[in-house]
C-alpha cells in the first residue's frame, strides 16, 4: 500500500495564501450592493403591501357604495312593481263594479219602463150581474197593481166598437150557464174595437169558451181561471195594449 504521509506533511506545512487587496474591495462592494438591494426590496415589498391594503380599502368602499345604490334602486323597483299591481287590481275592481252597477241599472231601467207602461193602461172590469154588487177581490187586486184606472161595470156597454185598452169579463164571481156565456161573450166582442184586449175570467173548463176560441171571432184575447193568472194576464196584456196604441199599421 503506498505511503502518502509525505504529501500530507507538505500540505500541512504550506502557509495560507493571503487575500489580495483588490479582491477584498470587490467583496465589500458586493456586500454593499446586496445590502442596498435587500433594503430596496424590503421597501418595495412594504410599498406593495400598502398599495394592496389601500386597494382592498377602496374596493370595500366601492362595494359598500354599490350595495347602497343597488339596495336603493332595487327597493325602488319593488315599490314600483307593488304600485303597478295595486293599480291593476284597482282598475280591475273598478271595471267589475262598473259592469255590475251598469247591469243593475239597466235591469232597473227595464223594470221601470215595464211598470211605466202599466201606469198608462186602463182596465174595464165587467161583472154581468145587471145590478150593483160589492166589487170582488180580483177587482181590488187589479186596482192595487198600478194601472192608470180600473173601472167596474155591471152591464155590457151599449156603444158598439168601443175602444178600450183591456176588458176583463168576470164569469167566476157571477157564474152563468154555457148557453148564456156564449151570448154574453158575443155581445162583449161586438161592442169592442178590434184593437181592444179581452180577458175572459172563467173557472175550470167551459165548453162555451172552447167554442169561442175555435171561432176566431176576436183576435186579442186570453183566458184566466184563477186570481194569479188573472193578474198576470192583465200585466202581460198591458204591454200588448201599449203596442196596439202605438202601432197604426198593426
Amino acid at each position: 500500500m503506498p505511503d502518502f504521509s509525505y504529501f500530507s506533511l507538505i500540505v500541512a506545512q504550506t502557509p495560507p495564501t493571503p487575500t489580495s487587496s483588490p479582491d477584498l474591495e470587490l467583496i465589500k462592494q458586493q456586500m454593499e450592493f446586496l445590502k442596498d438591494a435587500n433594503s430596496q426590496l424590503t421597501e418595495s415589498f412594504n410599498a406593495f403591501i400598502g398599495t394592496l391594503n389601500l386597494a382592498f380599502v377602496l374596493m370595500g368602499i366601492f362595494l359598500g357604495i354599490l350595495g347602497i345604490v343597488g339596495t336603493f334602486f332595487y327597493g325602488k323597483t319593488l315599490n314600483d312593481i307593488k304600485q303597478s299591481v295595486d293599480n291593476m287590481v284597482d282598475q280591475e275592481v273598478n271595471r267589475i263594479v262598473s259592469q255590475t252597477i251598469r247591469a243593475k241599472v239597466d235591469y232597473l231601467q227595464k223594470v221601470l219602463e215595464r211598470e211605466e207602461v202599466i201606469g198608462w193602461i186602463t182596465i174595464d172590469y165587467l161583472l154581468p150581474t145587471n145590478q150593483r154588487v160589492r166589487p170582488p177581490q180580483e177587482f181590488k187586486l187589479l186596482q192595487k197593481r198600478g194601472f192608470q184606472d180600473v173601472k167596474i161595470h155591471y152591464q155590457i156597454p151599449a156603444s158598439r166598437r168601443r175602444s178600450l185598452d183591456i176588458l176583463v169579463l168576470d164569469l167566476v164571481n157571477h157564474q152563468l150557464p154555457d148557453s148564456e156565456i156564449v151570448t154574453v161573450v158575443n155581445q162583449v166582442i161586438d161592442n169592442l174595437a178590434p184593437t181592444s184586449i179581452l180577458i175572459v175570467y172563467v173557472s175550470g173548463i167551459s165548453p162555451a169558451i172552447d167554442e169561442f176560441k175555435k171561432s176566431n171571432k176576436f183576435e186579442y184575447y186570453t183566458v184566466a181561471n184563477n186570481r194569479i193568472t188573472l193578474i198576470s194576464a192583465a200585466v202581460n196584456c198591458a204591454y200588448v195594449a201599449d203596442a196596439l196604441r202605438q202601432g197604426d199599421d198593426l
